[in-house]
């Protein structure tokens, strides 16, 4: 989180009681990477369109980091947000149905700036 937050523009798209989610970053001295935290008490595809509208942000030029396929990454292509999967833990609610395609697939957070870069370099040469 450390190098991805000086590189970028983190944010934290979480659900549960705000001042418990708050109070868990503070504790856990993860506040810091992020320039924005939206806590909501369900992820759907309205609130990640919120977010995107009170951001500003270019979803072509946007990434959804998640670990839940049916609420981090199915909304994140709905809305035509680019998505890096990590792949943890199996709950049947995550049986959704994405195009893998257009997501990638990892299992551990280090494997996120490599993609962030590789992306950055093929955007240049296009231009």
């Amino acid at each position: 989180l450390e190098s991805l937050s000086a590189k970028y523009d983190c944010i934290l798209y979480t659900l549960g009681s705000e001042t418990q989610q708050r109070f868990r970053l503070k504790a856990a001295s993860l506040d810091r990477y992020f320039k924005h935290v939206y806590v909501f008490l369900h992820k759907e595809q309205a609130a990640l369109m919120q977010i995107i509208s009170e951001v500003k942000c270019d979803p072509d030029l946007t990434w959804m980091i998640g670990n839940s396929a049916a609420s981090d990454i199915a909304p994140a292509l709905n809305v035509g947000l680019n998505c890096i999967w990590i792949q943890t833990e199996h709950w049947l609610y995550d049986d959704a149905n994405i195009d893998d395609a257009k997501v990638h697939k990892i299992t551990s957070l280090e494997q996120v700036e490599p993609i962030l870069t590789s992306w950055e370099q093929s955007l240049a040469n296009k231009h």
